[in-house]
């Protein structure tokens, strides 16, 4: 284990750290017999943290860069696709993607937005409805059928 980074690598060594995410992502840096023995890669702190000894705050910093974003996007789309193919047990592909995939994360929010408003209309209308049948007993109009 090296020393933690805490210089902020020019814009070579952005796009050679970016090559290297790529290439660790596929496996590149292992031979055959060692991909079959090695822990599945989804996750990237195992790359940036246990592997490049960098920092958290870095990361978000380094993912935000033009030069690295294209790196890390399709890093995510690789790992994503693991998550798919049955590489990673449901859950744990599940909860990845939830994670890293933004159309996913949009799509279930916008469901449990439109699910909380119908919740709420519904409440609105059993309230409604329940405020209109006191009224009508209490105005007499309310007959047992």
């Amino acid at each position: 284990m090296g020393c933690i980074r805490t210089v902020t690598p020019s814009d070579e060594e952005i796009e050679e750290l970016g090559k290297e995410l790529l290439a660790w992502v596929h496996y590149e840096d292992l031979t055959e017999e060692e991909k079959e023995k090695a822990p599945k890669r989804f996750r990237f702190p195992q790359w940036y943290s246990e592997e490049k000894n960098i920092l958290r705050n870095s990361w978000k910093a380094l993912v935000k860069t033009k030069i690295f974003r294209p790196y890390y996007e399709q890093a995510q789309s690789v790992m994503a696709n693991r998550c798919v193919d049955g590489t990673l047990k449901e859950g744990f592909g599940h909860r990845y993607l939830r994670l890293y995939d933004r159309e996913i994360v949009e799509e279930e929010n916008s469901l449990l937005k439109l699910k909380a408003e119908l919740a709420r209309k519904e409440e609105e209308i059993k309230a409604k409805t329940l405020a209109d049948l006191a009224k009508e007993a209490k105005e007499g109009k309310l007959s047992q059928e």
